[in-house]
């Protein structure tokens, strides 16, 4: 038999713990001396590391009892399961609004909070929100399959990746430079580089990135949110890119 003393130490847990786990019927020790004194035997220790296995697991002192009492462990792994993974789901959902809300801060130089509570109040419990759910519809609508498959090679803003660090680069500076005028060098220099950059994602086929810009154009025009693209922002890169496709792809 070993005493509590022993046993907080050995498995490194509080005495007030041991107590506690005595006083809800988790774990009684086998034997209480007459002067009050707790002693666990070997059967006693096995079940306590069972205890603090499933606490490193995640569940919950009433789960355990359940577990460890009514053997309905099936069930109680099942419901934990389900848990684990929504809360992996909610957690890769603000993981990815936090790095586009970042992504978005470096291209407006601030935080556009209206737009990041629309976001919050989505459904966090998917991958991508209702925002994103209907730009695939719509995009799905307009383009065949080939082509929406060579579109989603287009760097995400949600992403972590060097492609999408040059993309929200690239529109920092078309916001930063939209007061000059689309045949100004500085303007044309960009442009190059935002068309040499979605280039290689279509495969070089100007058609359909003419075609994208189009439709994704009618699409941000329809939505609240609007991160990135402004109207004016929207505009300058339209007539910057017509100055560029004009004198370098005609």
């Amino acid at each position: 038999m070993h005493n509590i003393g022993k046993i907080s130490k050995t498995l490194d847990i509080t005495i007030r713990t041991l107590r506690y786990y005595d006083e809800i019927d988790l774990l009684k020790p086998s034997h209480i001396s007459e002067a009050g004194y707790r002693y666990y035997s070997e059967e006693d220790i096995l079940q306590l590391q069972r205890i603090l296995t499933l606490k490193k697991l995640g569940f919950h002192l009433e789960q355990i009892k359940t577990i460890l009492t009514k053997q309905d462990w099936k069930t109680v792994f099942e419901e934990h399961l389900e848990l684990i993974q929504y809360e992996r789901k909610r957690i890769m959902y603000m993981e990815n609004l936090i790095r586009l809300s970042l992504n978005v801060s470096l291209t407006e130089g601030n935080v556009n909070w209206k737009d990041i509570n629309i976001f919050l109040n989505e459904d966090e419990t998917s991958f991508h929100n209702e925002y994103f759910r209907k730009q695939r519809i719509y995009m799905r609508q307009h383009f065949s399959d080939e082509e929406y498959e060579k579109l989603t090679r287009i760097p995400k803003l949600d992403h972590d990746t060097e492609e999408s660090k040059e993309l929200v680069q690239i529109i920092g500076e078309f916001k930063d430079y939209r007061h000059l005028s689309p045949i100004d060098p500085k303007s044309q220099q960009l442009a190059s580089r935002f068309h040499k950059l979605l280039m290689q994602y279509v495969e070089g086929d100007e058609e359909l990135l003419s075609k994208y810009w189009y439709y994704y154009k009618k699409f941000q025009a329809n939505q609240q949110i609007s991160f990135l693209f402004d109207k004016e922002t929207i505009q300058y890169i339209d007539s910057t890119m017509d100055v560029y496709q004009k004198e370098n792809l005609t």
